[in-house]
């Protein structure tokens, strides 16, 4: 039953995505809301260096997004009636998106990519982002214009690997930005 739900909501995401028409990949890393994207990179462009870190705000397309935190390490997140175990660690990282264009748009968590120390790229966890209480509200949150939330992005990876860094997309069809996590 729980895996219909979650197939349901991620298929329902992909509507909304689609719906939203997001195809915009502009990336950059700014602070000010009103720079513009020229000279950005995407994470195939950049050939392992980033736009960002820890506390550095990057855009891709219509969100700005600011990492404020990772936690590796975990082994289970969620209650005890929507508890999701590691397959080796959880990597939780807490970070805030803003919506920087001028229409709603759809946050997908499960559009966010992890790269470890092998280079290894890894796909965020939706079932276990979906369990980390911090997250009830914002499962196919739409965000409006100038409007921001905080959200938690869950990555199972092994445990003798470190979570690197991270390519973050405004949606699927987007370029994405690269944010280092060291």
């Amino acid at each position: 039953m729980r895996r219909l739900f979650i197939a349901s909501a991620a298929a329902l995401g992909i509507v909304a995505v689609l719906a939203s028409g997001s195809t915009s990949g502009d990336t950059s890393s700014s602070s000010d809301a009103g720079t513009s994207s020229e000279g950005a990179t995407t994470p195939e462009e950049s050939g392992g260096s980033t736009a960002g870190g820890i506390g550095d705000p990057v855009r891709d397309g219509k969100f700005e997004f600011v990492v404020s935190g990772v936690e590796c390490g975990v082994k289970k997140v969620g209650s005890e009636f929507l508890e999701e175990k590691a397959q080796g660690q959880f990597c939780l990282v807490q970070m805030s998106v803003t919506n920087i264009g001028d229409e709603a748009q759809f946050f997908d968590a499960g559009s966010q990519k992890g790269v470890t120390d092998t280079g290894a790229k890894v796909d965020a966890d939706g079932s276990a982002s979906l369990s980390v209480p911090e997250n009830e509200n914002s499962f196919l949150e739409e965000i409006n214009p100038g409007n921001s939330i905080d959200v938690v992005v869950v990555y199972d990876i092994a445990k003798d690997q470190t979570l690197e860094s991270l390519e973050l997309y405004d949606s699927m069809f987007s370029g994405g930005v690269a944010v280092s996590l060291k």
